[in-house]
């Protein structure tokens, strides 16, 4: 890069130089290194004084103008040609920065939208430099693959789980957790059975992320990812196959302490979400009768919120 600069500073102008380096430092950043050969090549012959200054500056521009649109094209947009090559840093510099943007929702939602899909990348580029007119990016985008917006979405998803994952707090969490698991021995005493098939302070206790969505925990992906030996026993569906009630009960309460989204108002959140679990309407009666029964205990120790289960 010094030698570039050196090179630079006898013969481009300050802005040519300004373009030429800011590209080159956002190609290095998303680690775009198919023009270092080519580079290496010109500031040879600069060295060799094997090719004019103005032929080098040329095949400098031309390299760093192929290494755009070659960067647009594996993100998934095809870009007009001949673009001038302020605007095309202007148009890479967006292009890279869609991921970062800190407002994920607000991004899910115009990933998400009924709009076309060079609308979407057009407001998302220019959500980054909200100083740059549209119409850049407008005149310049001819085709944006889905699969960009596909990847978009997912990539923008787990950063969004990532984030409410690490600001859940747990503690509330295992305190529930821990005061159930009292409910529950004392409850179940004679029943070994029912004991046993508590599973997630085994989840807890094998490093299972805690604050996930409720509906998460019922994937058998998630589950799979705990890596202990009975891994196959904990999936809430068997026992529901089995019409094993009390293992339900406990289980789909347990998975609702532990889920950001059922924690704050378990008994109208489970009144809310049961059907994903089990669909025969009897059982739901049967197993909601004695949730019911497990929160009013933690109800009298102060533990949660909610109230009798309505029907």
């Amino acid at each position: 890069m010094e030698q570039l600069e050196s090179f630079l500073d006898i013969a481009a102008t300050p802005m040519q130089k300004i373009v030429i380096i800011d590209i080159i430092n956002i190609f290095n950043n998303v680690n775009f290194t198919g023009y270092l050969y080519a580079l290496e090549a010109v500031l040879a012959k600069i060295e060799n004084n094997e090719i004019e200054l103005t032929s080098a500056l040329d095949n400098i521009f031309t390299l760093v103008i192929d290494q755009c649109y070659d960067v647009s094209i594996n993100f998934g947009i095809t870009l007009e040609p001949n673009i001038n090559v302020r605007d095309l840093y202007v148009i890479i510099d967006a292009i890279v920065s869609m991921e970062d943007i800190e407002d994920k929702k607000w991004m899910l939602d115009k990933l998400k939208s009924d709009m076309d899909d060079i609308d979407k990348i057009v407001m998302l580029m220019s959500h980054h430099n909200p100083t740059i007119s549209e119409d850049i990016f407008y005149e310049s985008i001819t085709r944006v693959k889905p699969s960009l917006i596909k990847k978009l979405i997912e990539v923008t998803e787990g950063i969004q789980e990532e984030q409410e994952i690490q600001q859940f707090d747990i503690g509330p969490s295992i305190k529930l957790i821990l005061s159930l698991i009292s409910i529950i021995n004392e409850k179940y005493k004679n029943n070994e059975q029912v004991l046993s098939r508590f599973y997630v302070d085994r989840l807890i206790k094998n490093n299972i992320p805690l604050g996930l969505l409720f509906e998460n925990y019922l994937s058998i992906e998630v589950l799979g990812e705990v890596t202990v030996e009975d891994v196959t026993e904990y999936n809430i569906i068997e026992y529901v196959q089995l019409n094993d009630i009390d293992a339900i009960a406990i289980n789909i309460l347990g998975l609702c302490y532990i889920s950001r989204d059922g924690i704050n108002n378990p008994q109208i959140f489970i009144k809310n979400n049961i059907e994903k679990v089990i669909s025969d309407p009897t059982t739901i009666v049967k197993v909601m009768v004695i949730i019911t029964e497990l929160i009013n205990k933690q109800l009298q120790l102060g533990l949660v919120q909610g109230g009798q289960y309505g029907g």
